[in-house]
């Protein structure tokens, strides 16, 4: 696993996270835990490039984390905010909290499941 540290947008500290493997199961479970200790907010970027039968999916995953909900943003919306590039996409900003880290244990076994079934998942300082 490798790390690198930078600035995202608004100026928030971000680390990205390399994996030489899928962290699944109790090792999934663990960096989650990790990750929502150690950071104050996690993003899941909607690119919608999923079939119609993996919607409903999607749909439940950002309903059940709709109370740690800080804002959400269009990719147009966070280039103006930020004067970065982003793909297309919507933005949704969370707490982390240990509620919501529940969440994503439960909808996920393994971290490459948010890229093929969900989203991305960022998680910002």
């Amino acid at each position: 696993m490798g790390l690198e540290r930078g600035k995202g947008e608004r100026g928030y500290d971000l680390v990205a996270v390399s994996f030489h493997t899928d962290p699944r199961g109790s090792a999934y479970e663990q960096l989650i835990d990790e990750l929502i200790e150690k950071t104050n907010r996690f993003l899941l970027v909607d690119r919608r490039r999923y079939n119609d039968d993996e919607v409903p999916g999607v749909s439940k995953v950002l309903r059940k984390l709709k109370p740690y909900l800080i804002e959400s943003c269009t990719m147009e919306e966070m280039m103006m905010q930020s004067g970065a590039m982003y793909s297309k996409g919507v933005y949704y900003i969370y707490r982390c909290t240990p509620e919501s880290g529940q969440i994503l244990k439960e909808v996920a076994n393994r971290f490459q499941d948010w890229f093929i079934h969900y989203c991305r998942m960022i998680f910002v300082f």
